[in-house]
Parts: structure tokens; sequence; C-alpha cells
């Protein structure tokens, strides 16, 4: 993508003032080589959480290991928070000192595969955690629910059905 898109990278490195570090591993569909970037970031505690033997450098340098590769679907961040089922995921968190809250996950529908992840139907942003399907129809989402009234986040259902992971919902400011 580097080699095929480099004036577009530059442009945003640019107007954005960061750095590109491309990577050149070897990469496909299929696990463990399709999680290359599949980090957990969280913001607000300046951490990565990740499978260091599936991540590119730098971020395999830079994050604290998980056995999960899928580390940033497996996980929602909500106000600081680490929201997961990945026992994993939730050690890294503490060992970083990070908050993090289980759920029992299991039941998020994931169209073609037995299970989705709760980072791939929801994104968080400004207070309010946007979630593709109506928590209330499900076990995770009812603990997910229970989470955001205690921390007073607000919830948006996107569409209706059961939670669904779609690859999650991000937020891109504009510049």
């Amino acid at each position: 993508y580097a080699k095929r898109n480099g004036e577009i990278l530059s442009e945003i490195c640019s107007i954005t003032a960061l750095e590109l570090k491309a990577q050149s591993g070897e990469r496909n569909g299929k696990y463990p080589f399709d999680c290359a970037f599949n980090a957990l970031v969280i913001p607000s505690e300046n951490a990565v959480i990740g499978r260091k033997k599936s991540l590119c450098p730098p971020l395999s340098e830079i994050c604290e290991n998980s056995n999960q590769g899928y580390a940033a679907c497996s996980s929602l961040v909500i106000n600081g928070t680490v929201v997961t089922a990945d026992p994993s995921v939730a050690a890294a968190a503490e060992r970083l000192k990070i908050r993090c809250r289980m759920i029992s996950g299991g039941d998020i529908v994931l169209p073609g595969y037995d299970a989705g992840f709760i980072g791939g139907c929801g994104g968080f942003y400004d207070n309010t955690l946007c979630l593709f399907g109506n928590p209330e129809l499900t076990k995770t989402g009812k603990e997910l629910l229970n989470f955001c009234r205690q921390e007073a986040v607000e919830t948006v259902s996107l569409c209706d059905g059961p939670l669904t992971d779609y690859g999650s919902v991000k937020f891109v400011p504009l510049l």
C-alpha cells in the first residue's frame, strides 16, 4: 500500500506532522499474518496492547504482550477502561495498571463465524458508545449497558437486532 500510495501518504504526513513507518514483513489474509496492525491503542494511558509475534514493528516494540492476535477487535476502550472478554488482554491491561472490565462475550454476531468481538460492534467518542445492534438483546450487551450506566456513558444503537461485529466504529476528526 505504501508503495502504491506514497504520494497520498506523504501528503497525510505533511498535514499531520506524523512520520510514516512502513512495514515489510510477510502479510496475507490468514492468521497470524492478517493482524499486523491489530493492536489495542489506549490513548489516555499512552499504551498499546497486542500479540507481539503478530504485530509489525514498531508496534511490536512498544506494546504490552497479549496472546490475542486481534486485541483491537476483542476490546473497546471506554473512558480509559479496557472492556473485553479476552483474559490475555485483561491481564496485559492489569500489568499496565489500566482499568479493565471483563464481559462474557460469545453472543456477538459475526456473519460467517461462530461469534464476533465487542470491539467490532462499537466505538467510543465524547462520552458516547455507538453500537451496531441493540445491547438489550444479549447478555454481553446488558453487561456493557450496566458498565456504561455506572460510568455515566451514553449509548446509541446504530441498527436493530443483536450486537453485530461489522469491524468497529472509528471516529475521525476533520482537519
